[in-house]
């Protein structure tokens, strides 16, 4: 008995030296393979509005409307990480990041919507080639909410207008050009929902539009525009993600969705449903047309003819 009692405590503890080896070896490997990083969006850190040919964008526009931000504040200065990005990354590199995420300033890059910057381009190349002096990869986001004020008047309204995807690939094209060789992971654009909610459905976000928006110039239609917006990005990410694929580029293009979670109130039917609906309208709205070339179809049910139709073409 005394001899089945010390076998078996020295099979538990080979059992647990085992597992315990596995957990380790295991974290291990997703040390190795984990993307340790920072993020961040060109008119949040930025500043510096008005230097070497940047345009305005649609944020400058909706900061200077008194009381429409917090305490007024604007993107004038911010964390003056134009001028000080080498500081920024000087303390990236102390706590060890492998990753950089930051946005390019699209009204840096053509101001006008047409023609090219090159004083823009100079500074993203400047802080790409810091990063990967540091030893960081950078993973480039093309578009964080900061539209410029000479395409939203071009087109009208910005992302209400099938007129503003054109004018997105030209920039997307633009960009990949410049920097396909230093930088090999990208996104087109961050969180569709927010910037399309929150600017063209509840008004709080540039550029500020909704229905009984005031000024009177920002009075819109809620019910409409805001999937009007979210049609014309998935055509601008399809666009551009053609175009980064066609040529050939050596790297990963892809598209970051802010997804919401719903779990119902209760076990009935109708909570079941609604919470099915949250999570549509949270995440499918986006993530279907590009897995599967379609709206899903409860949103077609409920939404009717609000919501705009792909073509053949675009489905496929």
């Amino acid at each position: 008995k005394k001899q089945s009692k010390k076998h078996m405590k020295h099979g538990v503890q080979s059992l647990l030296s085992a597992v315990w080896l596995f957990l380790l070896f295991g974290c291990m490997m997703v040390v190795s393979s984990f993307k340790w990083g920072t993020a961040t969006a060109a008119y949040q850190i930025e500043g510096s509005i008005a230097v070497d040919g940047r345009s305005p964008s649609i944020w400058d526009t909706f900061s200077a409307i008194p009381n429409k931000v917090h305490n007024n504040a604007t993107g004038e200065i911010a964390d003056d990480s134009y001028r000080r990005y080498q500081q920024d990354i000087d303390l990236m590199k102390d706590l060890n990041l492998s990753h950089y995420r930051f946005s390019i300033s699209w009204s840096r890059i053509l101001p006008d919507g047409e023609t090219v910057n090159q004083a823009g381009l100079d500074h993203y190349r400047a802080v790409i080639d810091a990063l990967h002096a540091a030893n960081i990869e950078p993973l480039i986001t093309l578009y964080h909410w900061d539209l410029p004020q000479s395409v939203y008047e071009a087109t009208n309204g910005g992302w209400i207008n099938a007129s503003v995807v054109p004018y997105f690939t030209r920039y997307a094209q633009t960009v990949f050009d410049a920097f396909h060789s230093e930088a090999k992971y990208w996104l087109t654009f961050n969180e569709p929902w927010t910037f399309c909610m929150m600017g063209y459905d509840v008004g709080v976000h540039a550029p500020g539009r909704c229905t009984g928006c005031q000024p009177p110039e920002l009075n819109g239609n809620s019910g409409v525009e805001v999937y009007q917006c979210a049609h014309h990005v998935l055509l601008s990410h399809a666009a551009a993600v053609q175009y980064f694929r066609a040529q050939d580029y050596d790297g990963r293009v892809g598209i970051t969705l802010n997804i919401d979670w719903a779990e119902p109130a209760s076990e009935t039917s109708e909570d079941r449903a609604a919470a099915e609906r949250s999570v549509v309208w949270a995440g499918a709205w986006f993530a279907d047309p590009i897995f599967f070339g379609d709206y899903p179809q409860i949103m077609k049910d409920y939404i009717g003819a609000r919501l705009p139709q792909f073509t053949e073409t675009e489905k496929t």
